[in-house]
């Protein structure tokens, strides 16, 4: 009977696997696991470069060989090195990938002269891919990132939510989409909030100063958002629907084609929450209401050496806070306080090789925000609203910008390469509170090298010039070295002067609402700075195992640092100054190791120590240290995935100062705190259907965050008056269902 089903079982092997290859089929495996690939992605281009096709495995991991002639094939799929091999028609093979367990085949754009393997950066460079966005099942990029380590993470029901890095905040961080800077900056910050991720592709990070290459606001570092480009479908269509138990509700849906010369896409979505009180006993919430829209569209035409891109998005949110019956008004009325956004954003880029490694890239952009406040009389009675007259209670500012890059790289050379180019910006804001339309802006010319005297050794000076319209500005010059030092250790340094200039927003603008009293100052003096980075990055193993460790020490003084003075009759009252202290240093370090067991099992470990110093001496400081673990498990045989996703945010202490608002005399500096916490999500996804369904859900917040204790000025950041701060709105479960429907031309 045994020996029956054996040769039973070896004749269908058999039988199938002539089938297969009678069919002049490939076949996508494992290379370390003898497992077949669904779903990898296959170009054919025939060697006359006169044909080219995509395909993407089955469920068996086969693609059918329809060439007509001799061609090229390349074959990659996440997590796998891209392989490259020739093929020729009726031919029936296997085609093995190896697991790339470095991370090494990534590739970058961000500050490049060119795209590169993320290994051959000189730039320490961090990716968080798509499938990361999956599987912590985020809606919005402050959720993304809020368990990365070096990065420290703040919410606010009004403001929304920040982000640090190095110590460094937001003000500091420039904020990219596809290498254009967002503006509508609030209190200094932009809103993370606000940037949904549907439409994300994956993300670029460069800790430490990027000042020589992206100008102000880029002394932390870079965040390059990097949006979804159909490159391969003919057709490619999706939806998706999150839920909440909070009362989130998230639908979104896309739509692109392409057809090799011409491409083009849109998405679409809307979020929905409905606010949210730790006790609900009136119609005002802790946490707000809010409703966002947002599109997305682009198209491209590509020819024989050129390619030029049409993008636009649109965003629109509307933010409630209500009030709670008024005893004034016998209880049968309220002030509510409704919060529009809109933010419009156009850009055309054109890239043009002059032979195989020269390029020219220019970039042209337009964007505005609007942030509309309007203030209303609610009769609950008779269900009617009127706008309270009080010229205080409403106001619209609207910001303009203009900005236009172009770059000509020139990598032909061998042992050096270089890139130069050009950067104009010119932003415009006009407001009730402004006595006129004020505009701040620069143009720069900048110029970087990168020099390679030994394969395993570069050095890359660079400099900007820069020709600010209001303030005096320095000449902005960094230099980068990335030493190999084995095959799998490299070195890592960097020395760059930074320049920020303060914002329309902290030299003439006040903002106001219900928790804030936040006022501009125009006698505010540029920042500049001094950044020092040093990366040590450790790989090790070999087949399926691996472990990688990666150490960052950093050094930043920021000169004439912006910082906010408080009003001690008045903790929601502030103003922008310069320190006292004439410099605020940050420094710390970082390290993360990793331990992969290809494909199953991803740990990960890291701390990150953070010293700041005081406002008005530079020997004195506050210190945090933050902790992250996660854990990714995949199940080869069922495919599901499971990851948890934690951290540890050590209590975060800075220096505040308090300042008599009519003499402007600082006569106190204290300490302002906010306490540690714990955070944790667990997520499960699993794909269905040939991965065409795919199902995520969770828990978020496993501890229960929701406020924590705080003191100083905290009041300005939290919007509370008892000593605590919000944090979350605590333990929430979610589910999110995405449907993927993509068409190969053969």
């Amino acid at each position: 009977m045994w020996k029956r089903a054996i040769c039973t079982t070896v004749v269908l092997a058999v039988g199938s696997y002539c089938a297969v290859f009678s069919q002049s089929n490939l076949v996508i495996i494992d290379k370390a696991t003898g497992n077949t690939l669904p779903n990898a992605h296959v170009c054919f281009e025939s060697l006359d470069k006169e044909n080219t096709s995509y395909a993407l495995s089955d469920e068996n991991g086969v693609v059918k060989n329809a060439l007509q002639k001799r061609s090229l094939v390349s074959v990659s799929f996440v997590g796998f090195q891209t392989l490259f091999d020739t093929i020729t028609p009726g031919t029936s093979r296997s085609l093995y990938l190896l697991p790339s367990m470095t991370g090494f085949e990534e590739v970058v754009v961000t500050a490049q002269f060119s795209p590169k393997r993320i290994d051959q950066s000189i730039y320490k460079v961090k990716v968080i891919d798509n499938s990361t966005v999956e599987k912590k099942g985020a809606t919005n990029l402050s959720e993304l990132i809020s368990n990365e380590l070096n990065f420290s993470y703040e919410r606010d029901a009004s403001l929304g939510s920040t982000v640090r890095i190095q110590g460094l905040g937001g003000e500091h961080v420039k904020i990219l989409v596809d290498g254009i800077p967002m503006v509508g900056r609030q209190n200094g910050i932009l809103d993370l909030s606000q940037i949904n991720v549907s439409s994300i592709d994956h993300i670029e990070i460069v800790e430490g100063p990027m000042s020589v290459v992206y100008g102000s606001n880029a002394m932390a570092g870079v965040i390059n958002i990097i949006t979804k480009e159909n490159k391969r479908k003919s057709i490619s269509a999706g939806v998706e629907g999150y839920y909440e138990t909070v009362g989130v509700y998230d639908v979104d849906a896309n739509f692109s084609a392409n057809t090799g010369k011409n491409a083009f896409g849109f998405s679409a979505g809307r979020y929905f929450f409905g606010g949210y009180s730790e006790i609900d006993t009136s119609r005002a919430r802790e946490w707000n209401p809010k409703v966002q829209y947002n599109i997305d569209g682009y198209y491209s035409l590509t020819l024989k050496d050129w390619k030029g891109k049409l993008s636009a998005s649109y965003f629109d949110e509307e933010l409630r806070d209500n009030g709670n019956l008024n005893p004034d008004l016998n209880y049968e009325g309220a002030f509510d306080y409704y919060h529009f956004t809109n933010r419009w954003d156009t850009k055309i880029d054109l890239n043009k090789m002059l032979g195989d490694k020269q390029y020219i890239q220019v970039a042209g952009a337009y964007s505005s925000y609007r942030k509309s406040k309007i203030s209303y009389l609610n009769d609950l009675v008779n269900l009617e609203k009127t706008v309270l007259p009080s010229e205080s209670a409403n106001d619209t500012t609207t910001f303009t910008n203009y900005f236009s890059r172009g770059t000509y790289s020139n990598e032909e050379l061998g042992w050096i390469t270089f890139q130069g180019g050009y950067e104009i910006s010119y932003e415009t804001a006009v407001s009730k509170r402004l006595t006129e339309t004020e505009t701040i802006g620069d143009a720069s010319g900048f110029l970087s090298m990168n020099i390679v005297p030994h394969k395993s050794f570069n050095l890359q000076p660079g400099l900007r010039y820069i020709y600010n319209f209001k303030f005096d500005a320095p000449l902005v010059y960094s230099l980068n070295v990335k030493w190999d030092i084995f095959k799998l250790m490299s070195f890592r340094g960097s020395y760059a002067k930074g320049f920020r200039a303060p914002s329309i927003k902290e030299l003439y603008l006040n903002f106001q609402d219900i928790n804030h009293n936040i006022l501009g100052n125009p006698d505010l003096e540029a920042e500049t700075g001094n950044n020092y980075n040093i990366w040590l990055d450790i790989n090790l193993g070999k087949k399926s195992h691996q472990i990688a460790n990666s150490t960052n020490v950093y050094y930043n003084k920021i000169n004439n640092k912006i910082e906010l003075l408080y009003d001690p009759d008045d903790p929601t009252s502030a103003i922008y100054f310069n320190v006292p202290a004439g410099a605020m240093i940050s420094k710390g370090f970082s390290s993360n190791i990793t331990y992969k067991l290809h494909p199953r099992l991803t740990l990960n470990s890291g701390v990150f120590h953070n010293k700041l110093s005081s406002i008005i001496n530079t020997s004195e400081f506050t210190k945090n240290t933050d902790f992250t673990a996660n854990m990714k498990y995949k199940n080869v045989k069922y495919r599901f995935e499971v990851s948890l996703f934690y951290k540890y945010t050590d209590r975060y202490s800075r220096y505040v100062g308090s300042m008599d608002m009519d003499t402007g005399e600082i006569y106190d500096v204290s300490l302002s705190y906010l306490d540690a916490y714990h955070n944790m999500d667990a997520t499960l996804s699993v794909p269905m259907f040939n991965s065409a369904v795919r199902l995520t859900g969770g828990v978020k917040n496993i501890f229960d965050n929701t406020s924590i204790s705080s003191s100083g000025g905290g009041a300005v950041h939290s919007g509370g008056s008892d000593g605590s701060a919000l944090l979350n709105w605590g333990r929430t479960c979610f589910l999110k269902a995405s449907y993927a429907f993509n068409r190969f031309d053969k």
